[in-house]
């Protein structure tokens, strides 16, 4: 009768070490599983702020564009003025009236050109700027996922 108990522990003895071995490598796997996962987001992390930077390069540039345009823009009108003052001012009729009426309207289709171009900056910089939140917040996220690791 001891025998056999002594056969019976023997044998739960080896199921248990079975069963503490299948659990350590069961650990073992899941230990790569969570290093492979967390390299990955750090991947994702380290090329969403790469994303991120070129985002704010690109929203400067836009800025910087604007602020160009704006300037033109402002030396456009400024001439204009000068011409509607010179025009208003001027006595004379005929040709140099039509000639300077021909000139304004030169300088009015290119301050609508400038402004149509300004405004389309101010779009592009919009976008951009939506862009760079939208990142920042997808940075965040993952970072938060991330430590959350």
């Amino acid at each position: 009768a001891a025998k056999s108990e002594v056969l019976r522990l023997q044998a739960d003895l080896a199921r248990t070490q079975d069963e503490l071995n299948a659990l350590r490598r069961e650990a073992t796997e899941k230990s790569a599983n969570a290093q492979g996962e967390e390299r990955t987001q750090r991947k994702r992390v380290a090329e969403l702020a790469e994303q991120l930077q070129e985002a704010r390069a690109e929203a400067k540039e836009a800025e910087d564009r604007a602020t160009r345009q704006t300037r033109e823009l402002k030396q456009q009108a400024a001439e204009l003025l000068r011409l509607q003052g010179a025009l208003e001012a001027s006595d004379t009729k005929g040709k140099r009236q039509g000639a300077a009426n021909r000139e304004m309207d030169e300088v009015v289709r290119d301050l609508e050109e400038t402004t149509d171009k300004l405004h389309n900056t101010l779009d592009e910089k919009a976008t951009l700027e939506k862009q760079l939140t939208e990142s920042k917040a997808d940075l965040a996220r993952k970072t938060q996922e991330l430590e959350a690791t």
